[in-house]
């Protein structure tokens, strides 16, 4: 085996040390830089995004908070609208029960007028009707000493108790 051989070891260390410098001059001036590079602008890359990430969510709650700001406001504005339909409803309420009780007045004042109109007509035909059949009786029983104006006293007596 000649790489054991001890007659080839300070040719061997020399290569090596050449391979080995070598090589970290190629790593340290081409591959570690762009490593570095490219590690670099992952993170500021990363960094940006988390910035705009921020930003979106501070927009985001910015929106939420309009949105939360104006929906309290389109409560408000319903209720005041709810209120408003409730006191036109009433007053509307309001205004069609005194017209309902206007005409209602008016029609039971009418009636009353004409029920009034039909119990005198009435009392007066009872009156008539009583007078003529008390003195039908008094005719049929033959009573003498009873006058029409004794009888005519009576019923009317009677029927304004």
């Amino acid at each position: 085996m000649p790489h054991l051989d001890v007659s080839t070891f300070p040719s061997q260390i020399f290569w090596l040390i050449i391979c080995v410098l070598t090589m970290y001059f190629i790593m340290n001036t081409f591959i570690v830089p762009k490593i570095g590079k490219t590690i670099d602008e992952r993170n500021s890359k990363i960094e940006g995004n988390i910035q705009i990430a921020e930003e979106f969510k501070n927009q985001a709650a910015n929106i939420q908070n309009e949105y939360e700001t104006k929906l309290a406001d389109a409560k408000k504005a319903g209720q005041l609208k709810i209120e408003e339909s409730n006191k036109e409803l009433e007053k509307f309420i309001t205004e069609k029960e005194n017209e309902f009780n206007k005409k209602f007045n008016a029609k039971l004042k009418e009636s009353e007028e004409k029920i009034s109109a039909q119990k005198e007509i009435i009392l007066s035909d009872l009156e008539n009707l009583s007078t003529n059949i008390s003195d039908s009786i008094i005719e049929k029983f033959d009573i003498e000493n009873i006058s029409n104006d004794n009888i005519n006293n009576e019923v009317k007596n009677i029927i304004n108790k």
